[in-house]
């Protein structure tokens, strides 16, 4: 039907920037797929699938997409989550013209992945792909109008708006035709795109000495980098401190202003790429980042906390869940990522100890308040049982059966780093040392620990009142 020489094979290796990889899905993903879309759902229009799927109708499409594959019209991807594993959606590319070397790009991801990035970068890697690698001219996206994340994410990876098809496609949930918005890739608009599918980039997010959270923050802010270096002309190995003064007064002219804080973090994903990269000899002195103003963490007092935790405790197994996470964060200090990734070997009630992953792969050992314990055993007893759906390590599950997710502890308690802060607070108002708190915070510096020093104006009284021969 189609003449030319554009075809679409699956890549080798497999397309990945460190945080998100996209591997081609095959009839056992399309659970995973249907489960990871907040309405249960897999959009129509890339799988032709009825929601919930049939086996029967889904065995026949992947079989479809086999065949697309076999004749180079078509792929079809699964986007993983890598810090998790978990696949967040599916993405896929048509070819609509070989002759003229056009192809069209269709997703649908969860909204958490939209949320945290991974769709936008998803977008990325298969449309450079598409452009650098299978010959693609022209890479084309269709958005609802009125779908404005759709519209961000088409914006974010770059892409180009070119005009409006009118009442081309018709939503039946909503029951409104569709007005869609063709955003369109070329070659000449993808270089920013290549300049950050550079190997030392992604091995640099790939490391294990970075968290998950610091892996999507620093993602997002070297991508940035070399994106400003390439629009003007360089590459990561052109950086020296001219570059570097010059990209942190560019942020400092950014508007809206960016706060200190986001330039400090900014710049340092710049200096720890630089030393992974090029070495730690081209990392500038000169940090260049603002000067922050000291913010003391706010910490809520103890009869808050008992009532924050109180009001998460609901009859059913959910109930008893979102009570025993909720304590066991404020028992043991913990920060959103270190709860939701324990395991169920992680807690030891006879030594009365929780094993907690922290930052950068470091490890420690916290204890296990009396009234987390009882809650905790109580939800493996009662509530996980009915949570499970087969086997899963994790220890808070999800009404999935899958390892929670941090938003679902920040639709808990909407402020989770509130309860880390009482923890450390409550514990200096009951006469712990700095030092203590600083190994059951997991912190590397006490400076860091220090903050909270400043908070407990009453204990520095009691010292005072206590130590001093003229209080």
């Amino acid at each position: 039907m189609y003449r030319g020489s554009i075809e679409l094979r699956a890549p080798d290796p497999p397309l990945s920037d460190g945080i998100v990889s996209l591997r081609p899905w095959t009839l056992d993903d399309v659970p995973a797929i249907a489960a990871a879309c907040d309405d249960g759902e897999i959009a129509r229009w890339i799988h032709a699938l009825p929601s919930p799927y049939r086996e029967s109708d889904a065995r026949e499409y992947v079989v479809s997409t086999e065949s697309a594959w076999k004749d180079g019209l078509g792929v079809f991807f699964a986007p993983v989550d890598c810090a998790s594993g978990d696949v967040v959606g599916s993405i896929a590319l048509h070819v609509l013209d070989r002759e003229l070397a056009n192809v069209e790009v269709g997703y649908w991801t969860a909204a958490p992945a939209r949320g945290r990035g991974l769709t936008t970068r998803a977008l990325r890697l298969i449309s450079d792909w598409a452009l650098r690698e299978a010959g693609a001219q022209r890479v084309q996206l269709r958005a609802d109008v009125l779908n404005t994340a759709s519209l961000r994410v088409a914006e974010k990876a770059g892409y180009t708006r070119e005009g409006t098809l009118r009442a081309s496609g018709f939503n039946a949930r909503q029951g409104r035709r569709v007005d869609y918005a063709v955003f369109s890739l070329v070659p000449g608009r993808a270089s920013a795109n290549r300049a950050f599918v550079d190997d030392r980039v992604a091995r640099f997010l790939e490391s294990p000495a970075l968290s998950a959270s610091t892996r999507r923050a620093y993602g997002v802010d070297v991508r940035q980098f070399i994106s400003w270096l390439s629009r003007r002309g360089l590459g990561l190995d052109d950086f020296d401190l001219r570059a570097f003064a010059e990209y942190a007064a560019d942020l400092g002219r950014r508007r809206p202003k960016l706060a200190p804080a986001t330039i400090a973090r900014k710049l340092a994903a710049v200096r720890a790429l630089v030393r992974f990269a090029l070495g730690p000899e081209r990392v500038p002195d000169t940090s260049f980042a603002p000067k922050r103003p000291r913010r003391l963490p706010e910490a809520p007092k103890v009869e808050d906390v008992d009532s924050e935790l109180a009001g998460l405790d609901r009859e059913g197994p959910l109930g008893l869940r979102n009570r025993a996470l909720g304590e066991l964060v404020y028992s043991a200090g913990l920060r959103s990522r270190e709860a939701v990734d324990l395991n169920l070997g992680d807690v030891d009630f006879e030594q009365e100890l929780v094993h907690v992953r922290g930052k950068g792969g470091k490890e420690r050992m916290v204890p296990l308040g009396e009234e987390a314990a009882h809650w905790l055993a109580r939800y493996l007893h009662q509530a996980r049982p009915e949570l499970a759906r087969g086997a899963e390590n994790a220890l808070f599950l999800s009404a999935r059966g899958r390892r929670l997710d941090t938003s679902t502890l920040r639709r808990l308690l909407p402020h989770p780093h509130r309860m880390r802060h009482a923890f450390a607070t409550h514990l200096l108002e009951g006469g712990a040392d700095l030092r203590t708190i600083q190994e059951l915070l997991g912190h590397s510096s006490l400076s860091t620990t220090q903050i909270y020093s400043h908070v407990d104006g009453r204990r520095l009284r009691r010292v005072y009142d206590r130590s001093h021969p003229r209080s």
